[in-house]
């Protein structure tokens, strides 16, 4: 990376400071001027413009913090450029050259990591460093590379730091020791290469040790198989052990079906018919006991009664008045609703008479009891009556249809020419001659009506 262009715009004692180090040639550009002229100044503007603005920095007597500004460019070794400034500001302080917000990251590639204490140490000397390098220099004993190399990448007692790593090493390894963490790694590292020499086998021994063990497993398999005939065959053996009894039994039973000779065989349902009678043979049973049982205590208790043999002789009398005091008991149950009854057929009784005879009242009901007598007599007359006025309203419908027929023949006849033979109608006239007089048949209906 290259420093072409450094503006101190607002910093410290400087007011839009411009140094150009842009040059097409590489070269040396040399800074140089009185005491307080600002050279250090001018650094700390330079490591401000790269790391940002110190919390505290002194260079604000000029211009106050919200105003501090410094810009610059840079340019790496592929020719890419940066311009950009940088304000003091916790937040937000990068920005380029029109004042938009740059990201922090933008800078990486032209820093290439270097550090700001890295940077002050190489780049950044002053006066007072100076003096502590010199002291440093005087304390490393001679050791002129150590000096040359601390105060070239500005490592401050680089003797302490090599005496610090020498006894960490120390801690891990030492060729004559054997307390130390590598020491003790390789010892057991040696004692595991030794058991795993002592297990080791050649290709021989392990083909023979191979053979072997298949030989067994073979064996093994073979025993394996036999044992479980063995087995087998053991248990069966058991079994007919056990079963010795039972053949026994079997064997004495069949000789006494063979002396029992030709039997009857059972159906197949005799187990459940077995069963069910079986069951209600017990149930008989026990309802012969219940039975007997109540028995006794009915006999016992018939033996513990006494008769009245007066009261046995009057046994009729006794239930005709049981009978009567039953019908007396209903009687007295049935009362109050017969009451009731009674109340509500009054009532309508003198309804009845106000529709029939409004002239009298309930108690003179028994006047019309004569009246009733012949209840039987009008009802037949009333039958009678229905059907003669039936009888006379079919009569008095035929009437009008004779007679609406006799106009329409009239007016027929009317209109048609004079017959010369009468006879039929002559014969005609005859025969409703013999029925009788129609009209005065139908009066006299009327009047037995």
């Amino acid at each position: 990376m290259r420093l072409k262009l450094l503006e101190l715009k607002a910093f410290g004692p400087f007011t839009e400071q411009i140094l150009i180090f842009d040059s097409s040639t590489p070269g040396l550009h040399i800074i140089y001027g009185d005491n307080e002229a600002g050279k250090s100044s001018a650094l700390r503007g330079l490591k401000a413009l790269l790391y940002g603005f110190h919390s505290q920095t002194p260079d604000n007597f000029v211009h106050p913090y919200d105003q501090l500004l410094v810009s610059g460019c840079l340019e790496r070794d592929d020719g890419r450029e940066l311009c950009f400034q940088r304000r003091k500001r916790r937040i937000g302080d990068l920005l380029d050259g029109d004042g938009n917000p740059l990201e922090a990251a933008t800078l990486d590639p032209f820093l290439q990591g270097v550090e700001p204490e890295f940077f002050e140490s190489l780049y950044g000397i002053d006066h007072r460093q100076l003096v502590e390098g010199g002291i440093e220099i005087l304390s490393q004993k001679g050791e002129v590379g150590q000096t040359l190399f601390a105060a070239g990448a500005g490592l401050s007692s680089l003797k302490k730091v090599v005496d610090k790593f020498e006894q960490e090493a120390a801690d891990l390894f030492k060729p004559t020791g054997q307390l130390p963490l590598i020491n003790k790694a390789v010892k057991r590292f040696k004692e595991l290469k030794k058991e795993v020499g002592e297990a080791s086998l050649s290709s021989k021994d392990w083909r023979d040790l191979k053979d072997a063990l298949n030989e067994a497993k073979f064996r093994r398999s073979t025993l394996e198989k036999e044992r479980d005939e063995k087995n087998s065959m053991l248990r069966r053996l058991e079994r007919l052990e056990q079963a010795i009894p039972e053949l026994a039994t079997l064997h004495v039973e069949r000789e006494r079906l063979r002396e029992l000779g030709e039997v009857t065989l059972l159906p197949s349902d005799f187990s459940e018919r077995y069963r069910l009678l079986d069951e209600l043979i017990r149930e008989s049973k026990n309802q012969l006991q219940k039975t007997s049982e109540k028995l006794g205590q009915l006999e016992e208790k018939r033996r513990s009664i006494s008769l009245n043999v007066t009261l046995l002789d009057h046994g009729e009398l006794v239930d005709d008045f049981h009978q009567r005091l039953g019908e007396y008991r209903k009687g007295q149950k049935d009362k109050p609703e017969r009451n009731g009854m009674r109340i509500s057929l009054r009532q309508e009784a003198a309804q009845l008479m106000k529709q029939v005879r409004p002239d009298l009242g309930l108690e003179d009901v028994d006047s019309l009891r004569p009246v009733l007598a012949r209840k039987k007599t009008i009802q037949t007359l009333s039958g009678r009556f229905e059907a003669i006025n039936h009888q006379l309203r079919q009569a008095e419908n035929q009437s009008e249809i004779a007679e609406l027929e006799m106009r329409e023949v009239k007016q027929t006849l009317a209109g048609l020419e004079e017959i010369q033979n009468s006879q039929e109608l002559e014969q005609a006239v005859r025969l409703a001659h013999r029925t009788g007089d129609l009209d005065t048949l139908i009066v006299e209906h009327r009047d037995r009506v």
